[in-house]
């Protein structure tokens, strides 16, 4: 997280019959044709280049799978991960949304 001062709330989510691709698993990634190196590409180096953002084409090939949505390391936190979905119709607010310390 940032510390720019700006809250934040992390809202708990359930997901149920959702497939999402990890690109930190090699042999999924082997299997879907990815590099997962390209999950730590800078895109905005991609974007300065011109060229298609290496996490994209991880994107693109999860949803080629049949992906509901991938499991997307974090560039600027160690160990840091956010979940993106490509479709949401079986997610459902779990609870509150607790506000994260600053």
């Amino acid at each position: 997280m940032q510390q720019d001062g700006i809250p934040r709330i992390c809202v708990p989510l359930q997901a149920d019959q959702l497939w999402l691709f990890d690109p930190r698993d090699t042999d999924a990634a082997a299997d879907l044709g990815v590099d997962p190196a390209w999950s730590q590409a800078s895109w905005q180096g991609a974007l300065v280049e011109g060229s298609e953002r290496p996490s994209w084409q991880i994107a693109d090939a999860a949803r080629r799978a049949g992906a509901d949505g991938i499991i997307d390391p974090s560039r600027q936190i160690a160990g840091g991960w956010h979940v993106t979905l490509f479709r949401w119709d079986h997610v459902r607010v779990a609870g509150p949304g607790v506000l994260l310390p600053q």
